[in-house]
Parts: structure tokens; C-alpha cells; sequence
């Protein structure tokens, strides 16, 4: 007859697993987040004051590293065509990962709901983004990568 090890023995069993496995439990994350956005500016040549481009992806760009802790690479268009650019570490919790600037008052919100993502500029990002521009981007949409086959 088998000796059973009860709750411990369930808790160690659980514990070893979540060691062993629990590393890639976040990697479903990684990847690009992004939306196409209309680029415009102001002109005086055009009938309407301003001109517009082709459109432009803009979003996140998230890499799980390990446990809790993610690769973040932002970049978002706001009026004029001014950009934000911010790299850096986040650490998620219940599906949201937040990140801060160590040298100054800037960081991130990003907010994943299955293949859809929310971002949003936490305090002050003058050094990262130009005038009209910010970390925020609604709507985002993870872009599905086909892996190629390697072939012999």
C-alpha cells in the first residue's frame, strides 16, 4: 500500500511544478502589439491646413525575461506626427504590466486582455516623447508571426 504525503506532499508537488513549468506561463504575452495610425501634419500649401501620410504602426512590443518581469519596447505617434520612444523593464500583475524610468517621473501601464492591449503614459515623459505625443495607445492588436519552416 502507498503512503500518501497529504497537503505538504501536494504543496511540494505543486511547487516543483510551477518551477519547472512556470517559466514559460508568461511567454504567451510576448509580442507585438500594435494598430496602424493615420500620420498628419499641418501645412499652409494644402486646402484643409494639413496633409497626411501613408499610415504607421504604432504599439508595444512586450518579451517575457523571467517570473513576473518583461522587455518593453514602446513607440507611439501623437499629433504632427510627433513620436514617443521608451525602452525598458516592466513586472506584471493580474495581466498588467507597469514600468518606470529609474532617472526621471515617466513609465508605462500596459493592460492585456487576451490578443489585445491598452497603453497608457504614467507621470511626466518630456525626454521620451515630442511636443503632442505620449505613451497612451488604445486598441492595440497582437500581430500574429508565421514561423517558416526550415527546410532540408
Amino acid at each position: 500500500m502507498r503512503k500518501s504525503h497529504g497537503i505538504r506532499g501536494t504543496l511540494l508537488c505543486l511547487l516543483l511544478y510551477s518551477l519547472i513549468f512556470g517559466a514559460h506561463a508568461e511567454s504567451r504575452f510576448d509580442g507585438d502589439y500594435v494598430r496602424l495610425t493615420k500620420i498628419c501634419w499641418s501645412s499652409s500649401e494644402a486646402s484643409l491646413g494639413y496633409e497626411c501620410g501613408d499610415p504607421q504602426e504604432e504599439g508595444v512590443a512586450i518579451k517575457h525575461i523571467r517570473g513576473s518581469l518583461f522587455y518593453i519596447n514602446i513607440n507611439t505617434i501623437g499629433g504632427n506626427a510627433h513620436r514617443c520612444w521608451y525602452k525598458g523593464i516592466g513586472t506584471m500583475k493580474n495581466r498588467i504590466i507597469e514600468t518606470r524610468s529609474s532617472t526621471d517621473d515617466c513609465g508605462a501601464r500596459i493592460k492585456i486582455n487576451g490578443n489585445r492591449a491598452e497603453l497608457s503614459q504614467l507621470g511626466r515623459c518630456y525626454g521620451y516623447c515630442g511636443a503632442r505625443a505620449s505613451l497612451g495607445a488604445s486598441k492595440l492588436k497582437k500581430k500574429s508571426h508565421v514561423k517558416k519552416r526550415i527546410q532540408k
